[in-house]
């Protein structure tokens, strides 16, 4: 099971007693794998799993999405709630017991092992998968250019009337995208003119894993003086973060981890004029350029270059 915690800072930890017991020992514990529920970056092939305890027995579990939450998170929300009262408050609280649809909802999108009346009283561990959570409210949401943070508040009352309560959040953050310096992509640039158009902006806040460049060429020499200083992969993508792929002059320095890099295509659009000048060629070259970062996450973009 993967679990994928970022190391941003803390944004809170609440543990509150609703009956005083002179210590911790009595109340339910609310655990992640990160002990300081530092946010978490949401990606659904990961998973964040908070698991729930109760030694008196639970009685009641909520997870609440205080308002300023983003309107599409309290959308999804307010689908899965059946208790009016949870619904249409300005904090909306899903009822993992006593609301049948939740736990429904909860049940049918695996966010939890258990939930519904069954549990009540129960003392073994609960588990909460909050990615899942989180790609349950989401659902049908086009999440490809979101950067934001939904806040959750996990309560847990047991049958003794100890109640823990832990504040959390995951980060939803945009896949990696591209500025071509204001040009349309689907626009082809005529070589001549390279000069104003190589450079290419990557933007992945979740930071960048890889590069890869597929090219799209009729010059025979043109893509033999490619392959002679880059690494092609089996589908015929160039890695452009490898060490062969270096002679070709797209960075200086390394791009792996940062939020943000600027590719320089000046070496490969001079020598790609070049041959096709020689061979007085006006046909079009495409430049498929794919980021991927490290959740896993792919945007890309394809870049024309023209003869005339």
């Amino acid at each position: 099971m993967k679990r994928f915690f970022s190391l941003l800072p803390v944004l809170a930890l609440i543990a509150a007693c609703g009956k005083v017991d002179g210590g911790f020992a009595n109340r339910p514990s609310i655990v992640g794998e990160d002990p300081f529920f530092s946010q978490i970056e949401y990606a659904p092939s990961q998973e964040s799993i908070i698991t729930v305890s109760a030694l008196n027995g639970v009685d009641m579990i909520t997870m609440s999405l205080p308002s300023g939450n983003p309107d599409f998170i309290m959308d999804g929300a307010r689908k899965i709630i059946g208790i009016a009262a949870n619904r249409n408050s300005g904090t909306l609280v899903l009822d993992m017991i006593d609301d049948s649809s939740v736990a429904q909802a909860f049940l049918n999108g695996k966010v939890s092992a258990k939930a519904g009346t069954s549990i009540r009283g129960t003392k073994d561990p609960l588990e909460i998968n909050l990615t899942r959570l989180v790609t349950l409210l989401t659902s049908g949401a086009d999440l490809s250019a979101v950067n934001t943070v939904v806040r959750f508040q996990l309560d847990v009352v047991d049958q003794s009337e100890y109640r823990t309560t832990q504040s959390m959040s995951v980060r939803l953050s945009p896949v990696p995208s591209f500025q071509w310096d204001n040009k349309t992509p689907s626009t082809p640039v005529p070589l001549a003119s390279y000069e104003r158009f190589k450079n290419v902006r990557i933007l992945a806040p979740a930071k960048i894993a890889a590069i890869l460049l597929k090219v799209n060429s009729p010059s025979a020499d043109f893509n033999k003086w490619l392959k002679d200083r880059s690494a092609v992969n089996a589908a015929g993508y160039i890695d452009v973060l490898s060490r062969e792929s270096a002679m070709l002059k797209l960075y200086t320095g390394s791009p792996a981890g940062a939020e943000s890099c600027v590719l320089d295509f000046g070496e490969i659009l001079s020598n790609l004029k070049l041959y096709a000048d020689k061979e007085g060629s006006t046909a079009t070259h495409e430049f498929r350029l794919t980021a991927v970062d490290e959740l896993g996450r792919e945007g890309s973009v394809t870049l024309l270059f023209g003869g005339e």
